[in-house]
C-alpha cells in the first residue's frame, strides 16, 4: 500500500514537473518576440530640453551635449492603465546592444494616461545610451541586463 501511495506521488510530481517546464517553455519563446498587444501600446521616447505646457518636446538634438540636461517624453498611441511608468538607461556597446545598467527611475500614475515626461533634467557623460520607458513591474530587478524585449518606448542616446 505504501509503495501504491510513494509510486502516485512520484507520477503526480512527474506531471507537475512536465506541467512547469511547458509552461516556462512557452513563457521564454513569448519574451523573445513582443507580442501583438505589446507591439500596439509600443509609443515613441524622445529626448529633448524641456516639454512645455502642450506636451510638445523642445529642443531636441541629436547628439546631445554631455552634461547638459534633458528631459524624456513618452508618448503612447493610446492611453494605458498604469500605477508606475517606468524609464531605465543602459550604455551600449558599437554593435548597438545593452552592456553596462546606468540608471533606473519611476513616475506615480496610478489611472489611465497617454503622455508621461520627466521634468527634473537628467545628465550623462558621453557615451551611447539606450533609453526605454517601461512597466514598472516589469524592470529588471536582480539582474539589469538590458536589452528589453517588453516596453513602451525605446531610443538610442548619443551624448557627446
Amino acid at each position: 500500500m505504501r509503495k501504491r501511495i510513494l509510486r502516485m506521488r512520484i507520477a503526480a510530481c512527474a506531471m507537475l514537473l512536465m506541467v512547469c517546464v511547458t509552461a516556462s517553455a512557452a513563457s521564454a519563446s513569448a519574451q523573445d518576440s513582443p507580442s501583438t498587444d505589446t507591439a500596439a501600446k509600443t509609443g515613441k521616447l524622445t529626448i529633448c530640453d524641456h516639454i512645455d505646457d502642450d506636451w510638445k518636446c523642445v529642443d531636441a538634438v541629436s547628439p546631445w551635449p554631455a552634461d547638459k540636461p534633458f528631459n524624456i517624453l513618452l508618448e503612447l498611441p493610446q492611453a494605458i492603465e498604469i500605477d508606475f511608468v517606468g524609464f531605465v538607461i543602459h550604455k551600449r556597446d558599437e554593435k548597438g546592444v545593452d552592456t553596462d545598467f546606468v540608471n533606473e527611475f519611476n513616475l506615480l500614475i496610478q489611472g489611465k494616461a497617454r503622455l508621461f515626461a520627466t521634468t527634473e533634467g537628467l545628465k550623462l557623460p558621453a557615451g551611447h545610451y539606450t533609453v526605454y520607458g517601461i512597466y514598472w513591474d516589469k524592470r529588471q530587478v536582480n539582474e539589469h541586463t538590458g536589452n528589453f524585449k517588453e516596453y513602451l518606448g525605446k531610443t538610442e542616446l548619443i551624448v557627446k
